[in-house]
């Protein structure tokens, strides 16, 4: 059974378009995942398909009674429901559903003869639907959800405005999930949940009997829930469909660049060969030379002969050349590549940071953080996992300098610049440009900023002067990646930098990390990211911090980073 049609779909905003004439279709039990570029206009068509936008040309069909829903990237404000209300009200068609079955029941022994046919009828095709819809599992599937999501202990009277980002997210998901709609648009459903949420979750979506359009950035994701891909190229704007998972769209994907690469190098071939036959033919040698047997009539028949011929060949060269030029093949965009050894100055003391006793409080009596002690070397890259709250970014905020200290101490020597890539922000003034927030606080000149945004080929020069506002949220990391990069640090402190990013630039992104030469504390929940850290993982739980324990550390050891902390700068809790 068909749920939806998108058929012939176009949407431009001024002179850019975003989408052109993208058609696909979604049965009962497909599952689709929806990749593009940062900007390239998925979030876009998943609020064409709801009706939020409307399209410039084209049409969208669902099928009759068909019930959708709808995650976006950032939930709009809720208000005051509690977390009961904002479930309940989910749940609304299904609760409806069941009260109409009640009073069907009842009516069919109310009604007179000729008429209980018609009720059994209603109350037949109704069941049926509430069926579908899981309608007889509601209490269960909103305890299963609850639990999966991790949100089983929250109050249920709750205000939602009191819930965290992450809590919010995710009961935006779980409010999608307990309503079990025919039809789920899911934008990056993925952000703000852990490894056990995350596996919770791809079971769930593969049992899921509905049709699902996902729009992921996470690739691990996107191999276990998905049948197809549909990607929005950023080039011609048109939309493809890609049989199989996220590994099976990589290999096609490599095979069409290969085939491109050859297509557009075979033709400039052409076209080169055409253009030097045409000179050639153009200016022939010998046709100028006197006749031997000084038979002029002869030699100017022959010539004319040659002529003819010459001119034939020039336009036959000419007329073909001209309808490769009318439709060339492309030249194949150069891959996102930059600069990956983005710090200038290396870390000379052996240790490049110590934190020392560090507690942080939280609500009531609860300790976020739990005299959280370590030292990294200057070339240590420790990844940090943990359940959502256990104070992974709380940690990387007191390191920066951005968070209160209860007690304890952060101690960094002078030479150390930190670059922190956060995981949410919030730009001051969203009428600034891309250029102008780029810029912000950078020594050197104007002209110079631009070369250094154009290098890294995160944006284009006609988006510099885009309002920050106005950026969707991948291209607003993009933005802060670009910052990271522009500031020359020589410690990274990396909070989920896979989030929202599209692939391009993620796996460029992984191959700088992987290259940079310096220490690295990064927390992720991202799998591919995590499988490809090189680096030591550490587990931040109740609190406390656990690093592996790989080497005995010996009394000579212990007396040298005394000594180096005595050396270095150390952030107060008064400072923080």
């Amino acid at each position: 059974m068909t749920v939806l049609i998108a058929q012939d779909i176009s949407k431009s905003y001024g002179d850019r378009m975003i989408l052109d004439r993208g058609s696909f279709t979604l049965g009962r039990g497909e599952r689709a995942g929806l990749v593009g570029a940062n900007g390239a206009g998925k979030s876009t068509l998943l609020k064409i398909l709801t009706g939020m936008i409307q399209a410039d040309s084209g049409s969208v069909t669902m099928a009759r009674g068909c019930e959708w829903g709808y995650l976006p990237q950032t939930l709009a404000p809720i208000g005051e429901q509690t977390v009961h209300s904002f479930l309940d009200d989910a749940q609304h068609d299904l609760l409806t559903m069941a009260t109409q079955l009640k009073d069907l029941a009842a009516l069919m022994g109310m009604v007179p003869a000729e008429s209980l046919d018609r009720v059994m009828k209603d109350y037949g095709e109704l069941a049926v639907r509430f069926e579908q819809r899981g309608g007889y599992e509601l209490e269960y599937r909103r305890e299963t959800v609850l639990a999966g999501l991790g949100l089983a202990d929250i109050d249920a009277m709750r205000p939602v405005s009191s819930l965290s980002g992450g809590e919010k997210t995710r009961l935006g998901l779980a409010a999608l999930l307990v309503g079990a709609p025919d039809l789920l648009l899911l934008d990056e459903p993925t952000n703000h949940l852990d490894g056990a949420m995350l596996d919770w979750l791809e079971g769930y979506l593969r049992a899921f009997s509905g049709a699902l359009l996902v729009v992921s950035h996470d690739r691990q994701f996107l191999n276990q829930t998905v049948s197809a891909i549909l990607e929005i190229d950023e080039y011609d704007h048109r939309l493809r469909a890609y049989a199989g998972n996220y590994d099976d769209y990589l290999t096609r994907k490599r095979i069409e660049r290969r085939q491109w690469d050859a297509r557009f190098a075979e033709q400039q071939e052409e076209i080169h060969a055409l253009r030097r036959r045409i000179h050639e033919q153009a200016h022939p040698a010998g046709h100028h030379r006197p006749p031997r047997d000084h038979n002029k009539m002869a030699y100017n028949r022959h010539g004319a002969k040659v002529q003819a011929v010459v001119s034939r060949n020039i336009r036959s060269a000419e007329v073909l050349l001209d309808r490769i030029l009318a439709d060339p093949v492309p030249r194949p965009p150069d891959p996102l590549r930059f600069a990956a050894d983005f710090s200038r100055e290396r870390i000379h003391s052996s240790l490049a940071l110590a934190v020392s006793g560090v507690s942080v409080a939280g609500n009531g009596d609860r300790r976020i953080l739990r005299r959280v002690t370590f030292t990294l070397g200057r070339k240590d890259r420790v990844l940090i996992t943990g359940l959502n709250g256990a104070g992974k970014t709380t940690l990387l905020n007191v390191i920066a300098g951005i968070a209160h200290l209860a007690e304890g101490a952060v101690h960094i020597p002078s030479h150390v610049r930190i670059g922190y890539l956060r995981q949410e922000w919030e730009f001051p003034d969203p009428r600034v440009t891309v250029l102008d927030q780029f810029r912000a606080e950078l020594p050197g000149a104007r002209e110079e900023h631009i070369a250094i945004l154009l290098s890294y080929q995160l944006f284009r020069f006609d988006e510099f002067n885009v309002s920050v506002g106005s950026l969707s949220p991948g291209q607003a990391r993009k933005l802060m990646i670009a910052r990271l990069l522009a500031e020359r640090p020589n410690l990274l402190l990396l909070d989920e930098p896979t989030n929202h990013v599209s692939f391009s630039v993620m796996e460029e992104f992984e191959r700088a990390v992987n290259e940079f030469p310096g220490p690295i504390i990064a927390v992720s929940h991202d799998r591919w990211f995590i499988r490809q850290f090189r680096g030591a993982v550490w587990t931040l739980l109740d609190g406390v911090l656990t690093p592996p324990t790989t080497t005995d550390v010996t009394q000579e050891d212990v007396t040298r980073m005394r000594a180096e902390i005595a050396e270095l700068g150390q952030y107060s809790p008064s400072d923080a």
